[in-house]
């Protein structure tokens, strides 16, 4: 997550095998498999009750036509980057940066009408 130019700091959702607490998968797709011959899935859902990778609670992505993509990250407890939070409190505006391990990168720029949730407990 960027503050103007600089970088807030990051959250890495990192799951070697994508195994999480209990041996359950952590990373599910929704409706279909990405290389289902039908066609790929909607998107992904990721989560971790453990909350053992930066506090990643839940991670969901769903793709969409142009503007139409939704993200929504929930993370907090004693995993979680504190320093991010605390640098972005109060900013009006915040870049967030969804990136996968095969090198694909979604950007968007959060900003003054748009939903900014930046509450540090």
């Amino acid at each position: 997550m960027a503050r103007g130019q600089s970088l807030a700091g990051e959250i890495n959702v990192d799951r070697p095998g994508n195994v999480c607490a209990g041996g359950k998968l952590c990373w599910k797709p929704i409706g279909k498999a990405p290389n289902d011959p039908k066609g790929p899935g909607k998107g992904y859902n990721y989560s971790d009750k453990d909350m053992s990778a930066d506090g990643v609670l839940k991670l969901m992505y769903r793709g969409g036509s142009n503007g139409k993509s939704k993200a929504l990250l929930k993370a907090k407890g004693a995993n979680l980057p504190r320093a991010i939070a605390e640098q972005i409190q109060g900013s009006s505006q915040a870049t967030v940066q969804l990136r996968s391990s095969d090198g694909v990168c979604l950007s968007l720029t959060v900003s003054g009408g748009d939903r900014l949730f930046n509450r540090v407990n």
